[in-house]
């Protein structure tokens, strides 16, 4: 029998909960207690937007939790990247001071399409992908792959082909993200 391995990542009763903005008040993660042994190989599934991004960014260092703490290799992970930690950032192709609606407008209007053109096609967009609740939200208050249905060529017949994420459009909520393989 093999003993356990010690855990090199540790969340304790983590939470996270964006305040504000257009979307108002969004509880993304939590309360979530895990445990990573040293060597494990650990992926996460699950729908856009239900805290993968937002796991991954607290482990690295790059965010905050609202609640509960995590630790990296015994040490607490606080406001920045722990040592051993790599992190590769999702692309997205958003502008950033705009909003939803209008990102996916940007293209249409840069053509010339009519205001009434665009006010349909943008709101089938929103309606196919899932997004309808944020569209007066910016990409900063998205998650990852929220933020890549937003990026969207407007010359297909739905009015949208993303950018980036290109099974979106056929798979409107992809369901898997690698999250990490920690070192032995």
């Amino acid at each position: 029998m093999t003993e356990p391995r010690s855990p090199q990542v540790v969340l304790r009763n983590v939470t996270r909960i964006y305040e504000g903005g257009a979307a108002g008040r969004v509880h993304a993660l939590g309360p979530l207690d895990l445990d990573i042994p040293k060597g494990e190989f650990f992926s996460v599934v699950g729908p856009s937007g239900c805290g993968k991004s937002t796991l991954l960014d607290l482990i690295a260092g790059l965010a905050e939790t609202s609640d509960g703490t995590v630790s990296f290799e015994g040490k607490a992970v606080v406001g920045k990247v722990p040592e051993g930690v790599g992190v590769v950032f999702q692309e997205d192709s958003t502008l950033a001071w705009l909003t939803v609606w209008d990102n996916i407008a940007f293209g249409l209007r840069r053509r010339g399409a009519l205001p009434g053109d665009i006010k349909r096609r943008v709101d089938d967009v929103l309606r196919l992908m899932g997004l309808g609740d944020f569209a007066r939200a910016y990409p900063a208050q998205l998650s990852g792959g929220m933020r890549q249905r937003v990026c969207h060529r407007p010359d297909s017949r739905f009015g949208a082909t993303p950018h980036s994420a290109g099974r979106a459009l056929r798979r409107p909520r992809p369901t898997t993200r690698l999250l990490m393989e920690t070192r032995s």
